[in-house]
């Protein structure tokens, strides 16, 4: 073959290749759908959240790459076109199911300026993605693990020998480190219900984000199974894996929200699992939730009910920390807002409170605008079906918190024996009742035995843990509240160098210390008239007396 010949050849296959790639863009241009040729559009959908405005329309950004239409080609038409409504329907960069890395829905902002082929190659290449968990222990508080989940890699279980002991150094279960460093790895540690829930991660990884989910694995836990306990979460294994797979998909966070995991996984019941081994049914849905591809995810469409209702408990808990002469060296206020909401079709609320501006401190669920908060001091939201927390709030002014309980304790130890004298009373309730009211003292490891007699309630010594419960419970302003006696110390041990701590827990029902108040509930956008109402309640968090 001459020179010429080739030469004519390769332009003629170059030729055509140019025109297949023409066909090829002529042929997507033509199965996107008019709105999206048109250019950019305004939206009206309303602005949910903090990051209002900063997710847009990818395929409105630039002309598609090579990569990105080969993603596209691999697709099903279905597929492509609930692609194309969740970019344009929602704030965050979503990745294709057909891609190695799953079926993800990560928050816009860094990844909204990138294509779908470019968003992989940040995650092959370790850049600025979040960091994400390997593996998740279960460990009660004798030593044993019970449980664990692998997701990106596995885990052998001696990496938890660090954990074992950093949690042999500390006093009390609570006094285990957050973080606790390895070799090779992070070991991120809560512990709650009498359960260490432990995340192992190989990079470094802000603390809080892992805290924040171990949390919420665990409070999903509650709203599937009333409780969170070693038995319980051996009696619902298969359903706890189910979970974690959802609330985590190959290490990466994806589905937290309680409403809509309960669309996917049916909670489960005793005729549900009856009807579940008689069938062989599974308990996964075979259909994504209803919201999922809407601009409001946490609801699901076309709920119905005979009797609407909404109510809101607005739960304080206070923290602080009285010396022996009763002074109050720290103290603050976590109060959060606890809703049930069932309500019909697609209702738009709005709630005020009394003074909003104690409020210097707040969180919100996803459904509130936090524009309008801002701008108004208005908490206005499309709310979620059931059960779910609307807000939470720090209140750390000193000058507000009063506290509605008294506690003076004496402790006195000498060679061989000690005496103990604790009196309780109510202090500013605005007349309400203090209820609930239980002490717990961890007592020095000398203490051998207590021999005391309670005016009111009842008193429990565990010689183990050398921890002293005096139950009480209600409080009577009229008499006289007291525990006092013995105690009885190992001989020849040396006294101890301060005196015990004493952990106070009560409840005032129909009580809100801060003096926040709900002003008014509307609803918008629906014609009937629910029941509505808001409940109080006062509760002691980590509420700690000096002696």
């Amino acid at each position: 073959m001459s020179g010429s010949q080739e030469q004519t050849n390769k332009k003629i296959l170059q030729s055509l290749q140019e025109q297949r790639e023409k066909l090829k863009m002529k042929e997507q241009h033509q199965r996107q759908p008019e709105s999206r040729r048109a250019g950019p559009v305004a939206s009206s959908r309303p602005e949910y959240g903090r990051g209002v405005g900063r997710g847009k329309n990818l395929a409105q950004q630039r002309a598609p790459a090579p990569a990105e239409r080969a993603d596209a080609h691999r697709m099903l038409v279905n597929q492509r076109a609930a692609l194309q409504h969740a970019q344009s329907q929602s704030y965050g960069c979503y990745v294709t199911q057909d891609s190695q890395f799953g079926n993800l829905i990560l928050p816009s902002g860094h990844y909204s300026s990138c294509s779908i082929s470019r968003f992989i190659e940040l995650l092959q290449q370790g850049k600025p993605t979040p960091k994400m968990i390997h593996s998740l222990f279960m460990i009660n508080q004798s030593g044993d693990i019970f449980m664990e989940k692998h997701w990106r890699s596995t885990v052998s279980r001696s990496v938890c020998d660090y954990f074992f002991e950093a949690q042999a150094k500390a006093s009390r279960p609570e006094d285990v480190p957050v973080v606790v460093t390895t070799p090779h790895h992070y070991l991120v540690t809560i512990f709650r219900f009498k359960l260490y829930f432990v995340a192992v991660l190989q990079n470094e990884t802000p603390p809080l984000y892992v805290v924040e989910f171990l949390h919420r694995i665990m409070d999903t836990f509650v709203e599937y199974f009333g409780s969170c306990s070693e038995l319980v979460i051996k009696e619902q294994y298969v359903v706890v894996y189910e979970l974690l797979d959802e609330m985590l998909d190959n290490g990466y966070p994806h589905v937290t929200d309680p409403n809509v995991l309960r669309e996917m996984i049916r909670p489960p019941t005793v005729l549900g699992a009856v009807v579940d081994t008689v069938t062989g049914r599974s308990r996964m849905s075979e259909t994504l939730p209803t919201g999922q591809l809407s601009n409001i995810p946490w609801r699901r469409q076309g709920v119905k009910y005979a009797n609407n209702e909404a109510y809101f408990d607005l739960v304080e808990e206070i923290d602080a920390i009285i010396d022996k002469s009763g002074t109050t060296i720290s103290s603050e206020i976590q109060g959060h807002v606890e809703s049930v909401v069932k309500l019909s079709g697609m209702p738009d609320l709005t709630m005020s409170f009394v003074n909003p501006r104690l409020l210097d401190d707040v969180s919100f669920h996803p459904c509130v605008r936090f524009r309008r908060w801002e701008a108004e001091r208005v908490l206005s939201f499309v709310p979620p079906d059931g059960r779910f927390r609307l807000m939470s709030y720090h209140i750390t002014s000193s000058s507000v918190v009063t506290f509605p309980v008294w506690v003076k304790p004496m402790f006195h130890f000498r060679e061989g024996s000690g005496s103990l004298d604790i009196s309780v009373g109510p202090k500013q309730t605005m007349g309400k009742q203090v209820e609930e009211v239980e002490l717990n003292v961890v007592m020095p490891k000398m203490v051998q035995n207590c021999t005391l007699t309670p005016t009111v309630g009842n008193y429990l010594f565990d010689p183990t843990t050398k921890t002293l419960k005096w139950h009480i419970g209600r409080l009577m302003p009229q008499k006289l509240i007291q525990l006092k006696g013995s105690l009885t110390l190992q001989t020849g041990a040396p006294l101890p160098d301060s005196n015990p701590s004493v952990e106070v827990a009560f409840k005032v029902p129909s009580f809100a210390v801060s003096g926040l108040k709900v002003n008014r509930l509307d609803i918008y956008g629906e014609k009937y008239k629910p029941f509505k109402g808001v409940k109080y309640t006062t509760k002691a968090g980590k509420f700690q007396v000096r002696s």
